[in-house]
């Protein structure tokens, strides 16, 4: 039988994190007590501090989890160590979340701005990530329109791109910011025959699949450009 106790202040990062991220499941199978959680905090929140980030992130992903355990408090929490990843798009993946269980403040991101505005300029991956977030980062008041308005040929630009992966999972997120009313059909036309170029492409219908994508989702888009 697994021992939870011991896993759950292992050495390893890892096998710790993987422990902390069944709490739900040991609580409801009574594999341990919230007291015995409770004593064992102090090793969660060692992993919300680690020294390296991708430990750091991965515990900070599981915070809201153990939160809604209450197995720790707001108070017993380092904001700081989790901003501190901010310097990479997959910390802000988090914020929206932490923002709502109010660990971090808008103030708090406020400072960040400029690197999550970066990030929508960056390689192609980090303009990927970033761009996914805009939505989100505009409902929160982090950013307006008109920050991304002289920015959007960064993403757009890679319907382009040699990957015909980069540019199939553009093609949605396209569609994403239209919907939202951040890209117009206007800046879709400008990229008519590179949008009609992925969708025709043979390896189309096995990206779909590939990448559990629906052909409905970019139907706005594809009645522009018919």
């Amino acid at each position: 039988m697994v021992d939870y106790i011991k896993l759950l202040s292992a050495e390893n990062p890892y096998d710790r994190l993987d422990a902390w991220f069944k709490v739900e499941w040991l609580l409801s199978n009574n594999i341990v007590s919230i007291d015995q959680l409770k004593n064992l905090k102090v090793k969660f929140i060692e992993l919300l501090n680690y020294e390296d980030e991708t430990v750091r992130l991965h515990a900070w992903k599981l915070l809201p989890q153990v939160m809604k355990e209450n197995i720790i408090e707001l108070k017993e929490v380092d904001k700081e160590k989790f901003l501190s990843t901010l310097n990479s798009p997959e910390g802000w993946l988090l914020v929206t979340e932490l923002v709502n269980l109010n660990v971090i403040t808008l103030d708090d991101i406020m400072k960040y701005k400029n690197d999550f505005l970066h990030f929508l300029e960056g390689n192609e991956l980090d303009r990927i990530a970033g761009w996914s977030l805009v939505g989100q980062m505009i409902k929160l008041g982090l950013i307006s329109k008109n920050d991304v308005e002289s920015r959007k040929n960064y993403l757009l630009s890679l319907l382009k791109f040699s990957d015909k992966h980069i540019r199939f999972n553009v093609l949605f997120l396209v569609s994403d910011l239209y919907k939202l009313g951040i890209l117009n059909s206007n800046e879709i036309m400008e990229y008519k025959n590179e949008i009609i170029s992925i969708v025709n492409d043979d390896q189309f219908n096995f990206l779909l699949n590939a990448y559990e994508k629906n052909l409905e989702d970019i139907e706005a888009i594809l009645q522009i450009v018919k």
